[in-house]
């Protein structure tokens, strides 16, 4: 994997939730490679979650562009519990990509 020298980078932004708002910030170097490994949104309970997780996922994204998103079928918010084995591929795939 190579790493290059960019600047470091702190990006603030808010996300609307039911009652208020989220706000997070990223941190880091501009081109540093990321993986946002995502649990399976079709098992959260109710629309409105997913639909969090999903704005959440796109905003951390226009966040850090360089971010590969990989998502792991079946799996709940604990997916290096409940998928040890995928988390791990995933993972691996993606330190060797």
């Amino acid at each position: 994997m190579k790493r290059g020298t960019g600047a470091s980078v702190v990006r603030t932004s808010r996300i609307p939730i039911a009652g208020g708002e989220l706000e997070y910030s990223v941190t880091g170097r501009a081109d540093a490679p990321v993986l946002l490994l995502l649990a399976d949104e079709t098992k959260l309970p109710d629309e409105a979650q997913r639909t969090f997780c999903r704005e959440a996922a796109v905003r951390y994204q226009h966040a850090v562009p360089q971010a590969k998103v990989r998502m792991i079928p079946d799996s709940l918010h604990l997916l290096m519990v409940t998928h040890p084995q995928e988390t791990v591929k995933a993972i691996d795939e993606f330190l060797h990509s």
